[in-house]
């Protein structure tokens, strides 16, 4: 492949598509987050969904609205649960390995200045305060997932 294909290839709309969504570039940590938060709203939300409908098949002899609510109720949970747990693991996680988020934060968001902040600035009180700062925390450490389940591995 000469490089004037490659070069077509990597500036094509679907590449950029699945650049973020695939966790490569400056979004990765964004797309892969919103991704495993659909991934959690839909799994749960089907299970819920299901268990509603035959409950209301069971109680009332039809299952569309039951289905319906419960489908809803069960994404809603499904997805905030799943940004309750990140919150708690990407805090944990900064807590251990202040340096390794550091640098995936300012590779998230080179704006925002992250490689200037303190030792003390880097710790999960500080950044517990601010959802911002959670949400952005979150996305780095999705991104930094490979790195850090090698260190923890490497301890066993």
């Amino acid at each position: 492949m000469g490089s004037r294909e490659v070069n077509a290839y990597t500036n094509s709309d679907v590449f950029h598509l699945v650049r973020m969504a695939g966790g490569w570039g400056n979004v990765a940590g964004p797309g892969i987050f919103m991704l495993r938060v659909a991934l959690a709203g839909t799994v749960s939300s089907l299970v819920v969904g299901l268990g509603g409908a035959a409950v209301g098949a069971i109680a009332f002899g039809t299952a569309a609205l039951p289905f319906l609510v419960c489908t809803f109720v069960g994404f809603v949970f499904g997805a905030t649960g799943f940004y309750r747990d990140s919150v708690r693991q990407s805090l944990e996680y900064l807590d251990r390995y202040p340096r390794l988020l550091q640098l995936h934060l300012d590779a998230n968001y080179p704006t925002r200045g992250f490689l200037r902040y303190e030792r003390n600035q880097l710790n999960s009180r500080y950044f517990g305060k601010s959802w911002i700062l959670q949400s952005m925390l979150i996305c780095s450490w999705l991104t930094a997932q490979p790195a850090l389940d090698v260190s923890v591995h490497s301890y066993y």
